[in-house]
């Protein structure tokens, strides 16, 4: 699961991906990063339609939105422990949704 992924980077990588949570990144980058997501929601919602569970745009907007704010918990956790934790309940709040 890409999720999964994702969240176990942020875990091992949590002190680079603290910058970009407390807004420390480079100027600008906040609009890079908006545009990142916008594209990653458009590549979520392509790839549930192609694997034939339908995902629809609003559903992927609340999964990448939930993913991020996980993300910032995990990065801004000064214990590796506490970290994985919390990813792992995200991905298992994941894998409960009922996605149309």
């Amino acid at each position: 699961m890409g999720a999964r992924a994702y969240l176990d980077g942020s875990v091992e990588q949590r002190e680079l991906t603290s910058l970009f949570v407390r807004g420390d990144g480079p100027p600008g980058f906040d609009l890079v990063m908006r545009t990142r997501l916008a594209e990653w929601v458009s590549k979520n919602t392509e790839f549930f339609a192609r694997s034939g569970e339908p995902l629809d745009q609003a559903a992927a907007v609340v999964t990448t939105g939930a993913l991020m704010l996980a993300v910032a918990e995990v990065s801004l956790s000064t214990d590796t422990m506490r970290a994985r934790e919390i990813a792992d309940g995200v991905i298992k709040v994941l894998s409960r949704l009922d996605y149309p």
